[in-house]
């Protein structure tokens, strides 16, 4: 996800320099000086969608977009993605008191703060797009062989069709896409 302040264009993420404690985590548009790009799941709900960062849900702490990361302090906020006409991965994201995550003016060493804000109150646009997502990482997860019918340990001399069969993904790397 990105989004931009005048000239300014890059990745909106949390900042790579966090404090340890369980405070919700501001959500930033990065300095180009952050390394990459920070990937997002997106999930949609009956709602609207969850926006996850760093495994942490996102919701709103006074007029701040932030990262949560105890559940019990901050609420997750469903937030609704309304689309810029005319424009392809561009949107606008707000709750649904219709305030909408906004940069803020303000230029701190971590980039320019993600807040709420009335409509039509500073730079409001966001670009949304796919990433290619490789989980072989959590291939090993799941790379213990077993049998399908009854989940006992893989025995080749009892399996039907041996080779890689049982595999997460059967033997191949799941490709999925994240936002």
């Amino acid at each position: 996800m990105m989004g931009s302040h005048r000239d300014y264009q890059y990745s909106i993420g949390r900042s790579p320099f966090e404090d340890h404690s369980l405070n919700p985590k501001p959500v930033w548009l990065l300095r180009p000086s952050s390394e990459g790009f920070t990937p997002w799941l997106i999930t949609k709900t009956a709602r609207g969608y969850v926006f996850t960062v760093k495994e942490a849900p996102t919701g709103a702490e006074g007029d701040s977009v932030v990262a949560i990361i105890d559940r019990n302090r901050t609420p997750v906020v469903e937030w609704i993605l309304e689309p810029v006409p005319g424009e392809q991965d561009r949107f606008r994201i707000r709750n649904a008191n219709r305030y909408y995550w906004t940069v803020d003016d303000s230029n701190t060493q971590n980039g320019y703060k993600i807040v709420i804000r009335r409509e039509g109150e500073g730079s409001q646009i966001f670009n949304i797009f796919r990433a290619y997502r490789d989980f072989s990482g959590e291939e090993e997860k799941y790379s213990q062989r077993t049998d399908s019918k009854d989940g006992s340990p893989y025995n080749p001399e009892k399996s039907e069709e041996g080779g890689r069969q049982n595999f997460f993904g059967s033997g191949k790397r799941e490709k999925k896409f994240c936002s």
